[in-house]
């Protein structure tokens, strides 16, 4: 696909959404904060996990409002004693990284069948 217009143009239009890092105090809270997250975010996915980092990937629409998005987290961050945490929507990068694999699996795809239809005409 072509991608013309401005910076926060192409996020919004190709970004997924936004990313939600958060920095542990208490390393055995894992699990708990994995539910809070999913409670405030239904459809996140954990992305990665580093020591006491989390990374959460949120969808768009799972965020209403931005200002409740943060009224929540702080909630979450002294119920939970979080250290910190990061909510931002994804870079310019990361949406051309999507992007790029998305037409890497298109790619591939069509590959793939051009190389069995190449494949079962050799047959005959």
């Amino acid at each position: 696909p072509r991608c013309i217009g401005s910076i926060q143009h192409l996020k919004s239009k190709f970004g997924k959404g936004y990313l939600l890092e958060i920095k542990l105090k208490d390393t055995q809270q894992v699990d708990v904060i994995d539910q809070e997250v999913l409670r405030l975010f239904p459809q996140a996915a954990r992305q990665d996990r580093f020591s006491s980092l989390l990374v959460y990937k949120i969808p768009m629409d799972n965020v209403q409002s931005l200002s409740q998005a943060f009224l929540h987290l702080e909630n979450a961050k002294q119920t939970y004693n979080i250290e910190e945490y990061s909510f931002s929507q994804s870079t310019l990068e990361q949406v051309f990284l999507e992007l790029a694999k998305e037409q890497e699996k298109e790619d591939f795809h069509l590959d793939s069948s051009f190389r069995w239809k190449h494949l079962k005409s050799e047959e005959i």
